[in-house]
């Protein structure tokens, strides 16, 4: 139900971070999806009804959204992220000990190799199974044959929204041995630079955006007119 900006059945699918490693140790029958919402990618999200009830999970990334929603809950969500100061570092070092199988889709052809090269500096017991660059709008039905083939237990997609959350769910139509997919949004673009991209003192301060934005001008295009927007409607329609 949309009650003008805001979406009340993806409002009530966001969940708070502690909740993550609940997911990662359930024995699911099916292949559960996860995926993160923020305040550019809130607007796209809302308009498909497909996606908020196909995606099982929705975390919010990002606290300028976690502070406006919460304002609206009793129970106050948390912050995650699929990057190394928040649930990544989780969901790697679990797949590490179990020796679980992970395929890493997105980024650029080059970017997807360095982003491989960098996670296994980190975590040299991690068993990446499938790589593969980003850029196949026309080819998920050859990546997903591939990801199958692989044997990959765990799928981590980055495309950006909404191309990510439609991959990852055509995805476990055709692939049983899935347990576990998750979007990151630009995190492999992001690993692919640095094996730890942010900062330490970014990350102790909360200014992560503020990395972002000086290395990224989208970023930056974004700070500037898309999340004013967003804020001001989410607040509007309160």
């Amino acid at each position: 139900m949309v009650k003008g900006f805001i979406n009340t059945a993806l409002e009530s699918k966001m969940l708070s971070a502690e909740k993550f490693s609940d997911i990662l140790q359930q024995k699911a029958e099916q292949t559960k999806i996860v995926s993160f919402i923020n305040p550019f990618s809130y607007p796209l999200i809302a308009k498909s009804l497909n996606l908020i009830e196909e995606i099982d999970y929705w975390f919010v990334d990002g606290m300028a959204l976690c502070h406006l929603s919460n304002l609206r809950r009793k129970n106050n969500l948390l912050r995650a992220s699929f990057d190394l100061s928040s649930i990544a570092r989780d969901c790697f070092d679990y797949a590490s000990k179990k020796e679980v199988n992970v395929a890493l889709v997105g980024a650029s052809e080059s970017e997807i190799k360095l982003a491989c090269s960098n996670l296994k500096k980190l975590f040299p017991n991690l068993k990446i199974v499938y790589s593969h660059h980003g850029f196949i709008k026309n080819k998920f039905e050859s990546v997903y044959e591939d990801i199958e083939e692989s044997n990959a237990n765990y799928l981590i997609v980055g495309m950006g929204t909404p191309m990510q959350e439609e991959f990852a769910i055509g995805c476990r139509k055709v692939c049983p041995s899935l347990s576990l997919i998750l979007t990151c949004g630009g995190f492999l673009t992001q690993t692919a630079m640095k094996p730890d991209y942010y900062h330490p003192l970014i990350k102790k301060f909360g200014l992560r955006w503020l990395q972002r934005a000086y290395l990224h001008s989208y970023v930056r295009k974004r700070l500037i007119k898309d999340y004013p927007s967003f804020i001001i409607r989410y607040l509007f329609n309160r």
